[in-house]
């Protein structure tokens, strides 16, 4: 283990500060490291900067429309096969 004298030159010495930044952090008893909340501030805003492209619509028809509409199909055609070979009518599917 890291005295902490040591790991505070340590965090000095890469540009990160070992003060308290409030928050969880201090009830844990560690320091938040500064690049992993800017990559979580980053994931948490995805929807700020999202636009839809050629491909994102291609996606969201693909999976949105064709694969619900393909997977209702096929599950109508199988229990339609099977109420056939049961003797029953499915004149509602």
């Amino acid at each position: 283990l890291y005295s902490l004298p040591a790991l505070e030159g340590f965090l000095a010495g890469v540009g990160l500060e070992a003060a308290s930044m409030g928050g969880v952090g201090d009830l844990l008893g560690f320091t938040p490291h500064s690049a992993i909340e800017k990559w979580a501030k980053y994931k948490e805003d995805y929807h700020l900067r999202f636009a839809y492209t050629p491909k994102r619509v291609r996606d969201t028809l693909i999976w949105g429309v064709a694969v619900p509409i393909g997977l209702y199909f096929l599950m109508k055609n199988e229990q339609v096969k099977v109420e056939k070979q049961n003797g029953r009518d499915s004149k509602y599917l």
